[in-house]
């Protein structure tokens, strides 16, 4: 249960911290990290999101975790330190976060509208675990 309120407490902060910095407009997300009048354009173009696939390629990819209550989330990391967090509610897109990343050893930095936080991370064959200060969550590659 504690994990469970740990996860909708990031994902509370996460939408609080891109709604107050965002002004959304669909693929025109202007001042959402760099978004312009076209949208992001080239993501390796975008100042301050470094990284190439070698300096993390195991977890660039597609990740899935379902909830208990049958609400999944899927992460997306990409080769240029951009990731997506997709929330679905019964079978439903409900709620999409950007930013980016970055990866020192087992340290993953999660990066979002200028905040940030640290968690360590594994993979092992298609299992990704993220560790909290209080649990893991486990995300599976699809």
């Amino acid at each position: 249960m504690k994990r469970v309120i740990y996860i909708i407490a990031v994902f509370v902060m996460l939408s609080i911290i891109l709604e107050s910095c965002s002004q959304w407009g669909g693929n025109n997300p202007v001042g959402v990290l760099g978004g312009g009048e076209t949208g992001y354009g080239e993501y390796d173009n975008i100042a301050g999101i470094g990284g190439e696939s070698e300096n993390f390629p195991s977890i660039v990819g597609s990740w899935r975790h379902n909830f208990s209550s049958g609400e999944y989330t899927i992460i997306k990391f990409f080769s240029n330190g951009r990731w997506e967090s997709h929330v679905y509610e019964e079978g439903i897109l409900n709620t999409v976060y950007i930013g980016s990343f970055s990866i020192s050893g087992n340290k993953l930095t999660i990066i979002a509208s200028g905040e940030s936080f640290t968690i360590t991370y594994s993979i092992n064959d298609d299992k990704l675990t993220l560790v909290f200060p209080d649990g893991s969550i486990v995300y599976f590659r699809i």
